[in-house]
Parts: C-alpha cells; sequence; structure tokens
C-alpha cells in the first residue's frame, strides 16, 4: 500500500508542483485555508519574531565535520509551497539537546504549523551525527559527512521512493547536494530535490523541491530568548485516501476509514488535499472531498468540484487521543487524501530551561 500511494501522490504532486503557482499562469489558483485550527488563535507573527543581533559567517568550520550546534541557535527561514502558492518567514531555533540529538522548534509566538507537514525543515529531534531526522516515519539523510566532491549514498525522502544523493563541492566552500531517482527517456538520472549546505551558518542554507516546498535561510544568529516550541516524537498517522477512484493509505483501502491514536500524542497536524490530478486540465473534474472526524465529534471538511481547480487546507487538533474517522470521496481522474502527523509539543524557555506542558497554557495558531 506505501509503494502505491507514493506512486499515486508523487505523480500528482509532481505535476502538481510545476503547474501549481507559476509555470501556467492561465490556470485557475488552487484555494488554500490554512488558519484552520478552531478559530480561537490569533494570527502568528511568524516572521516578525524578535531573535537578537545576526552572527557573522562561521569560517572555521569545514565540509568534513558535522556542525555542533549550540542552544539557542537560530535561522530565520523564507519558505514557499507550489501547492498553496504562498510564502512565509518564520524562525528556527536549537531549544534543547540530548546526548544524540538536537531538539528544534519554533518561537512560541511564530508557531507555524504547516511545517510540520511539509517534513523540511526539520523540527523535533535531530540526529547530531549527521543533521538527519524522521519523515513518514523513515529516517531522512539530507547529509553525510565529510561532504567531498562526488560521494553518494541512498536516502528517503517523506514517503517518496530511494534516491541517490550526490555531492558537488562548490567553489564557495559550499556543498550542493542532488538527490536524483529514477532515469528520464534518455536514461539519465531525473533530479529529485536538491539542497546547499553552508557550513559557515552550521545547515543546510537552501532546499528546493519542485512539487512540494522551498526554503532558504535568510538570516542565522545565536542567543534566542523566549518560549520555544516544539514538536517531539512525530509519527505518521494519517496517509489514507482515494485516487481516480482507487483507495490507498496505511490501512486497507475503504471509502470510511477509523484510525485510533493513542494517548503518546497530545497533537496532530494534517493536510486535506481534493481535486488534484495527473492532468493539469482535470483538477477538480469530477466531485472530491475529505471529512475528518475528530474525537469529540467535530468535523473538518474539503471539497472541490470546480473544473480546474483543486483545494488545499490545513488544521491542528489539541486533543488527538481517541478513534478518528476518515471519509474519502475521489469521482473523477484526481485525488481526496489526509496526511497527518502526530506528536508530543512542549515549550522550553531560553536561556534558563524551564518547560511548561502543551496543555497548561494557551498556544498561539
Amino acid at each position: 500500500m506505501r509503494q502505491l500511494l507514493a506512486f499515486a501522490l508523487a505523480a500528482a504532486l509532481g505535476l502538481a508542483g510545476c503547474l501549481g503557482a507559476s509555470s501556467d499562469p492561465e490556470a485557475p489558483p488552487s484555494e488554500v485555508l490554512t488558519n484552520s485550527s478552531g478559530g480561537d488563535r490569533p494570527e502568528p507573527t511568524r516572521g516578525n519574531v524578535s531573535t537578537g543581533p545576526s552572527a557573522p559567517p562561521d569560517l572555521n568550520l569545514t565540509l568534513e565535520t558535522a556542525p555542533k550546534l549550540t542552544v539557542g541557535e537560530w535561522w530565520r527561514i523564507k519558505f514557499s509551497s507550489p501547492l498553496d502558492g504562498l510564502e512565509v518567514e518564520f524562525v528556527r531555533v536549537v531549544a534543547g539537546e540530548t546526548d544524540e540529538h538536537y531538539l528544534f522548534g519554533m518561537p512560541h509566538e511564530g508557531w507555524y504549523k504547516e511545517a510540520v507537514i511539509y517534513h523540511t525543515p526539520a523540527f523535533g529531534e535531530v540526529n547530531k551525527a549527521d543533521l538527519s531526522y524522521d519523515t513518514h516515519d523513515e529516517l531522512f539523510r539530507p547529509l553525510q559527512f565529510p561532504l567531498v566532491d562526488g560521494a553518494t549514498w541512498k536516502t528517503t525522502f517523506s514517503g517518496r521512493p530511494e534516491v541517490t544523493a550526490t555531492v558537488k563541492v562548490l567553489d564557495d566552500g559550499t556543498a550542493k547536494i542532488t538527490y536524483s531517482g529514477g532515469t528520464n527517456a534518455a536514461g539519465q538520472p531525473t533530479q529529485a530535490y536538491e539542497a546547499i549546505y553552508d557550513p559557515k551558518i552550521h545547515e543546510i542554507r537552501s532546499f528546493t523541491d519542485k512539487t512540494t516546498v522551498s526554503f532558504e535561510v535568510i538570516d542565522h544568529g545565536y542567543g534566542f530568548e523566549g518560549w520555544i516550541t516544539i514538536p517531539r516524537g512525530e509519527d505518521l498517522v494519517f496517509i489514507h485516501g482515494r485516487f481516480a477512484g482507487m483507495g490507498f493509505g496505511l490501512q486497507p483501502a475503504l471509502p470510511t476509514e477509523e484510525i485510533e491514536i493513542t494517548e503518546d500524542y497530545n497533537r496532530v497536524t494534517f493536510v486535506q488535499i481534493v481535486g488534484l490530478s495527473l492532468n493539469p486540465a482535470l483538477h477538480g473534474v469530477g466531485l472530491y472531498r475529505e471529512t475528518v472526524t475528530d474525537p469529540e465529534g467535530k468535523t473538518y471538511v474539503t471539497e472541490a468540484t470546480a473544473a480546474g481547480t483543486y483545494k488545499i487546507q490545513f488544521f491542528e487538533n489539541a486533543n488527538p487521543k481517541g478513534k478518528w474517522k476518515l471519509e474519502h470521496i475521489a469521482i473523477g481522474p484526481g485525488v481526496a487524501f489526509t496526511e497527518g502527523i502526530a506528536y508530543h509539543q512542549y515549550d522550553i524557555h531560553l536561556p534558563d530551561g524551564r518547560t511548561r506542558g502543551d496543555h497548561s497554557h494557551h498556544v498561539t495558531r
């Protein structure tokens, strides 16, 4: 089922990424509803978060070893997706560490739930050895040190088929990593996505996936102070839907499914995408509807019936424990599906390291 899902979504999202926001200016825009967490949260400040002064480039670090990050180190991110056509700015902070992991989060007032669904840049636990982290419950290894010209390794991102990462060292001391999988009609490797790692800022400076997401670091510094919200222990709980009338997902392919979320999590962020087709001209042709009902009976619905358009909508739920009901309707050549990530959300205060549980305070957005 996972392979069928990967094929269906990669095909649909691949075309959507190419056309989504720019390559076909005549195509009607998708409807994007992103502030959908219950109506009781103000808009986040995101990019307006105060971080403190920027840091000069670190000229001592090379491509030979993984960076040693410090608690309070931060990066300001410019983030965009061809799926929704939006461009946002948010801040990413090292809020803590264990023996093996860094703990990444976002400033409490700048929480951007959509980043959890897009899987990059990383939040929650990130391995110190190579900055790898889990996506769709599988390890994504964007880097492998030392980064030397011509080095290769295998990895997978966001539940898609395995790709080969290849390093090219650039003249400015950065490394370009190209992630390729499969071949084109000429037998040449096809590029899935690419990243630029910059040791001077201790991180991937830019990441480009034309199908779903791109980001770039526009500022970097140290000594962030304030509350940081962390989504820890992220697990894929929803990846269910129907594509051109056929089912796929983690469970048997049924129009209606029930999924149990355990008490291990206190948050779930999910996205509904409906009407997306392999053929841009057929977006929304037919009837597409995703209906999700939470354990308390609240429903979340996204529907597309207008030819030439698809819809995408993001949600967050603060009490995910219990049985969830997912209903999928895809009458036509497109997709209707829900993807969701459950996690334990809590806050760490910097620089003193105080923590507070998620349910002890109001969370902005």
